[in-house]
């Protein structure tokens, strides 16, 4: 393979999130070299120009922005930054990799360390790990983890206010709209506040834990709501004596977008509610008929009404 094609082929594994540690530090290594260049300037080329072509004949759909392209396109024309670490955004070094989804789109990843995650819509997942003692992630939005257990090595979690200590489970971990949710399927977790050492809870199978609004600290929950909303990863959006407030804002989360409720009353009612996680349109109008309620489209949100 020339040098023209291996860039474009180590283009294309970062842009779908498929490049290994190796790969990446030969990127690195081509990207260093000033005569490297015009072979970047061309896939970048080439990558804009299939894009503009996609939009035109399909004016339909939006184009989904990945915003590692767009800081590779930035970072093609200053070679010096992106050696210097600044590819990947802070805080992540140059050994994490990073995992996305979009609206409404699920993704299975397998971690170097062989753990397995599903990473639900709207979600960020970033593995830092270059000590063998200590595995680490960082999420933001919500995933379930499978984590393999690998003798003297732990493996944290790490989510807005919380740090989730595992050896070897299954667990799902929410983190959206200021709320934080850990439901144990399997095996022990311990669950600490980053603020406040002191504030801790050890889990146990089938038990959950949330963090209070108001005074932030973690309580523990055995409500079948926690285990029922994590079955998301098995394809079913499923919500059990849970407020439709909370259901609409979840919705809100997965699929990006906008619902305006007109009964302030329904906002506060419990509501058993089940649906596959399939495509909005579906999901949008089933959610429709359990309210009872018209969904019209606005510009920018929906309304149920």
């Amino acid at each position: 393979m020339d040098k023209k094609n291996r860039i474009y082929y180590l283009v294309n594994q970062l842009n779908a999130d498929a490049i290994s540690k190796e790969e990446y530090l030969e990127f690195l290594s081509l990207v260093a070299k000033a005569e490297n260049k015009k072979y970047f300037d061309e896939v970048l080329v080439k990558d804009l120009a299939h894009i503009k072509v996609e939009s035109k004949q399909e004016p339909a759909r939006r184009v989904r922005r990945n915003p590692k392209f767009f800081r590779f396109v930035a970072a093609a024309s200053i070679l010096v930054l992106i050696v210097a670490g600044l590819f990947f955004l802070n805080p992540t070094s140059s050994n994490d990799l990073i995992y996305t989804t979009y609206n409404g789109e699920t993704k299975k990843i397998t971690l170097p360390d062989d753990s397995r995650v599903s990473l639900n819509a709207n979600s960020e997942l970033v593995w830092s790990s270059s000590d063998q003692s200590v595995r680490e992630v960082r999420l933001k939005g919500e995933a379930f983890f499978d984590v393999q257990k690998v003798e003297g090595s732990s493996f944290l979690v790490h989510s807005n206010d919380l740090t989730i200590q595992v050896l070897g489970t299954s667990f799902n971990v929410k983190n959206r709209n200021g709320k934080e949710e850990i439901y144990l399927e399997e095996g022990k977790l311990q669950v600490f506040n980053q603020n406040d050492k002191s504030d801790g809870v050890t889990l146990s199978s089938g038990e959950s834990a949330f963090v209070l609004d108001k005074t932030h600290k973690i309580t523990k929950s055995t409500d079948q709501k926690f285990a029922d909303q994590s079955k998301w990863k098995d394809g079913v959006l499923k919500f059990t004596n849970t407020p439709v407030k909370e259901i609409l804002e979840q919705v809100e989360a997965i699929y990006g977008v906008q619902l305006a409720l007109d009964d302030e009353e329904l906002n506060d009612r419990p509501m058993d509610f089940a649906l596959p996680y399939t495509n909005w349109e579906l999901v949008s109008e089933g959610l429709a008929l359990a309210l009872g309620k018209n969904l019209i489209r606005h510009d920018d949100y929906y309304e149920l009404n």
